[in-house]
């Protein structure tokens, strides 16, 4: 098979296969998440658990550039870290964080949540 140069992805040879298999189907999947249940208008809330597996990060990057704001949920507090630096606006770190007043807030101001965990994890 060949394919246009442009078509192709650079990929590190190391890379693990199985996640590289993954590379067209995760940012449809986020696309898909944030366009298919609900009309979300800028500033609107979205929440996800799993928010550091590759469909959450393309949530986070998709979301910003919509005006979407998101609230990620996650496990450890290097994966919250990683998340704002990427651009997602709140991280609540799973067991350690309360949740109940952002879901005072979400249930007043319009808020969608997501899981992008896999069952297994």
């Amino acid at each position: 098979m060949a394919i246009d140069q442009g078509d192709a992805i650079p990929v590190d040879e190391e890379a693990d296969i199985l996640q590289l298999a993954m590379l067209g189907v995760n940012p449809i999947t986020a696309d898909l998440l944030l366009r298919s249940f609900v009309d979300l208008a800028p500033g609107a809330w979205v929440g996800q658990t799993g928010a550091n597996s590759a469909v959450g990060r393309y949530v986070v990057a998709l979301a910003k550039r919509a005006g979407v704001r998101t609230l990620n949920v996650v496990r450890r507090p290097e994966a919250a870290a990683a998340l704002l630096e990427s651009g997602a606006d709140a991280v609540v770190i799973s067991g350690r964080t309360s949740m109940s007043k952002f879901a005072r807030h979400s249930a007043t101001n319009d808020c969608h949540c997501c899981s992008t965990r896999s069952p297994e994890t």
